[in-house]
């Protein structure tokens, strides 16, 4: 459960408090132009709530932790009587669940016998998942969804194999860029300063991409160690995933390139306006 406090309270213009109720405690978001403070308050940990709640205006919540207090504005009060109260319950949980002890069934031997013969079938499954894996790396998806699980891909023997696999890395690559040339552009307000992509954009997909390069080059040398013996059209193979690889690397990361930088760009005027905004709004207010 998630708790904003409002715009229109002191000191939550631009960035306005949060707070998030997990299962075994609290997050208190205290946002800033430039960074901000995030505080994790476990249920157990927490002494006392304070509540301040005026007639008129929004109301501020203070947690009482370990000799410290955090405290947090701009919330209504019946919004500060529903955080309140998920505390106690969730201290009441946590004392419940440390007083609480299962008592575990004894098994018998019979299913002790079965359950070892459960953990060998499946350990003789994972095995053959890998090593099926190591011949036909390009028939497991999951081998091209993250820059890791490319870097982790080991090219098989057979001409054909690496060939199919090295097509499935380079049309993985094409996608991945694909995906940022038709991402959307979020207006201001959606826009995370203190996101570590802000002022260096796609990183992500930078790295995947890279990664897509890396292991393309590997198994195209690996090909070209072969024989022609090994492949009737061994040469041809080669000549078409070198092409891939080309029009990858030449056409469209390119255009990554250049996406990137007119994300850049705009990134920076964000900051511009934003910062100007934050002066007028602070002029304003000491000319009151």
């Amino acid at each position: 459960m998630k708790f904003t406090a409002s715009r229109l309270s002191e000191a939550n213009k631009l960035f306005p408090s949060e707070i998030h109720i997990e299962p075994n405690g609290l997050i208190v978001k205290i946002p800033g132009f430039f960074s901000g403070q995030s505080r994790h308050l476990d249920y157990q940990n927490i002494g006392e709530v304070s509540v301040d709640s005026p007639l008129v205006g929004y109301s501020t919540i203070t947690f009482f932790t370990a000799g410290t207090k955090v405290s947090a504005h701009g919330f209504t009060s019946s919004e500060v009587k529903q955080i309140k109260a998920s505390i106690e319950k969730g201290k009441i949980g946590f004392a419940t669940g440390a007083n609480t002890r299962i008592i575990e069934p004894q098994r018998t031997g019979d299913q002790i016998i079965a359950e070892a013969e459960a953990e060998k079938i499946e350990y003789e499954l994972e095995r053959k998942k890998k090593f099926d894996n190591s011949l036909k790396p390009w028939l497991n998806d999951s081998n091209f969804k993250s820059k890791s699980s490319i870097n982790t891909i080991s090219f098989p023997n057979n001409v054909e194999d690496i060939e199919k696999t090295l097509e499935k890395i380079i049309k993985s690559g094409v996608e991945k860029i694909k995906s940022v040339l038709e991402d959307y552009e979020m207006g201001i307000g959606a826009v995370q300063v203190g996101d570590k992509s802000f002022l260096n954009p796609y990183h992500e997909e930078f790295g995947f991409v890279e990664a897509c390069f890396e292991r393309a080059q590997e198994g195209i040398k690996k090909l070209k160690r072969k024989d022609d013996s090994e492949h009737p059209k061994l040469r041809a193979v080669i000549n078409d995933i070198e092409d891939a690889f080309t029009d990858l690397k030449d056409k469209w990361f390119s255009k990554l390139i250049e996406k990137r930088e007119k994300k850049k760009k705009k990134n920076l005027i964000v900051v511009g306006v934003m910062f100007l905004i934050v002066i007028a709004f602070f002029s304003w207010a000491s000319i009151r």
